[in-house]
């Protein structure tokens, strides 16, 4: 056959019987911990779900006319509906980490660092759980994002000023 290799072999043993336990990343997770998993996250997206629904409900029954009248009276500050709008888009996308978190339940990879395979601490997916990564790996990515974000604004600057300097504008 073909290697299975630890990442496979771990997922296969996340798999056993109920009443076995299964060990993940050097931990034992039983199945009654997949379940309650399970179910938590589940929760959690539904609850997401039905206040993400009830936002959009709201956009949906605000007279158009009213909302335009607020806009010209703040001018450009946002209103109300904008806030709502960008609650939505964060909601929005922690349903998504929450599916991607379901999807790594099943396939036996949650609670699981993405990038050490350490496991996740209990409190971390509490607190967070949809974490893909351990608060060290995770605090890692954002560093090395930031970093990528301002060498990305730094030579859209340089390009600009090459732009301004050859047009002479």
């Amino acid at each position: 056959m073909f290697d299975e290799g630890p990442g496979l072999a771990r997922i296969h043993a996340c798999f056993a019987p109920p009443d076995r336990f299964a060990f993940c990343s050097g931990s034992r997770m039983t199945h009654s911990r997949h379940v309650e998993l399970q179910l938590m996250l589940e929760e959690r997206r539904r609850q997401t779900e039905l206040q993400v629904q009830s936002k959009v409900r709201g956009f949906r029954e605000t007279d158009r006319d009213e909302v335009q009248r607020r806009r010209t009276d703040l001018g450009d500050d946002p209103g109300p509906e904008d806030v709502d709008f960008a609650l939505v888009q964060m909601q929005w996308q922690t349903l998504e980490h929450i599916r991607v978190a379901l999807a790594r339940l099943a396939a036996g990879e949650y609670g699981i660092c993405a990038d050490c395979e350490e496991e996740i601490p209990e409190k971390r997916l509490r607190a967070l759980p949809f974490a893909g990564r351990c608060r060290s790996c995770q605090e890692d990515q954002e560093q090395t994002d930031r970093r990528t974000r301002r060498a990305v604004q730094r030579d859209a600057g340089f390009r600009m000023r090459t732009v301004i300097e050859t047009t002479g504008s």
